[in-house]
């Protein structure tokens, strides 16, 4: 048997990538002997025993799909598009880590971009030194700064306190405090025993879902809400965790990571608001109808918080004609009375 240590080795892993690359290129597949010189830079050949090595770490180790084809004895990959984003990173790899970075920048502090920025200009040296060994030509480079997001409201996270989240989900309970930002001002922070779940970016903020032993019941928190977070000794869990679509409750928390009081809306947008609203999904179910073409917009959608539903009508203003049901109207028409008092 072959050590762990050996096998996954830098000189085992090069091959790997190596390998890969080559198998990605020639859908036919190779020979073990192929293998052992053909993906090389000339003078750089491998022994039979490192590629059997570089083969079964890809296999066992990576769940890489290749296979062994006893009609030709060649080794094939059956899924051309795979990649090891961390050893072998391909073009779309860079691609989705910069565009990753881009939507990060705005909602993690400093230190945590910084580790993204490197982590792409470290996938599009290997693209570019990988893409030496088999081509005079040169990848399209790809620079940090190409693509950048703005996330409106959104307030960087405070990444130490990120990671004591990360390291306790599954594993231990944490004790916190935390201001609601639906409680009084006035009102001293309170503190839960929490068992930690899942965190969750949503709409320019980070949220954890856990279940507050503190409370008898799941709760979700904002993440910028929470004042300081202490890891508590490990223990046995107080409440199973839900099934991982679940774990937000039964709707998709992508509409909405709150819950008060939800339902079905009907609300009628007009002008260019409307024409705005018709481009976008406020939810899979909802149902748009015309009632003045490109002019008055029905739009029919479920909610499952009705003060989240009602903070994005308020900022539609007077593109607003009509909100349904009473409770959700009252809701929007109580955010209009605050704006209004605010800006006298």
């Amino acid at each position: 048997m072959i050590p762990m240590a050996r096998s996954t080795s830098l000189v085992v892993q090069n091959a790997a990538a190596n390998v890969l690359r080559f198998l990605r290129a020639h859908a036919e597949g190779a020979t073990k002997e192929v293998l052992c010189s053909r993906p090389f830079p000339p003078g750089s050949e491998m022994s039979m025993q490192t590629i059997q090595r570089a083969l079964k770490w890809l296999r066992d180790e990576k769940d890489a799909p290749i296979i062994f084809d006893r009609s030709d004895n060649h080794w094939k990959l059956t899924e051309p598009s795979f990649t090891l984003p961390f050893l072998d990173p391909g073009q779309s790899d860079l691609e989705a880590v910069l565009f990753a970075s881009a939507l990060l920048e705005p909602l993690v502090d400093k230190s945590l971009f910084d580790r993204l920025r490197r982590l792409v200009e470290d996938m599009d040296l290997k693209i570019r030194e990988g893409h030496r060994t088999r081509t005079k030509g040169q990848p399209i480079k790809l620079r940090p700064g190409a693509l950048t997001a703005t996330v409106s409201m959104g307030k960087p996270a405070d990444l130490t306190m990120v990671t004591k989240i990360l390291h306790a989900i599954g594993s231990r309970p944490l004790k916190i405090r935390y201001k609601s930002p639906w409680s009084d001002p006035d009102t001293a922070a309170r503190e839960h025993e929490i068992e930690p779940w899942q965190l969750r970016i949503h709409d320019g903020s980070l949220y954890l879902r856990a279940f507050s032993v503190t409370r008898g019941a799941p709760r979700s928190f904002r993440v910028a809400q929470i004042e300081s977070v202490r890891q508590l000794p490990p223990r046995a869990a107080r409440a199973l965790v839900p099934r991982r679509d679940h774990v937000w409750g039964d709707d998709d928390p992508a509409f909405g990571v709150d819950s008060d009081r939800p339902g079905q809306a009907t609300v009628i947008l007009r002008g260019p608001v409307a024409r705005w609203a018709a481009m976008e999904q406020w939810h899979p179910a909802q149902v748009d109808t015309w009632r003045t073409a490109n002019e008055r917009l029905e739009r029919s959608v479920p909610f499952r918080s009705c003060r989240e539903l009602a903070r994005r009508l308020a900022s539609l203003g007077d593109g607003l004609e009509s909100v349904s049901p009473p409770a959700l109207r009252d809701e929007v028409l109580t955010l209009a009375k605050r704006i209004k008092t605010a800006l006298k």
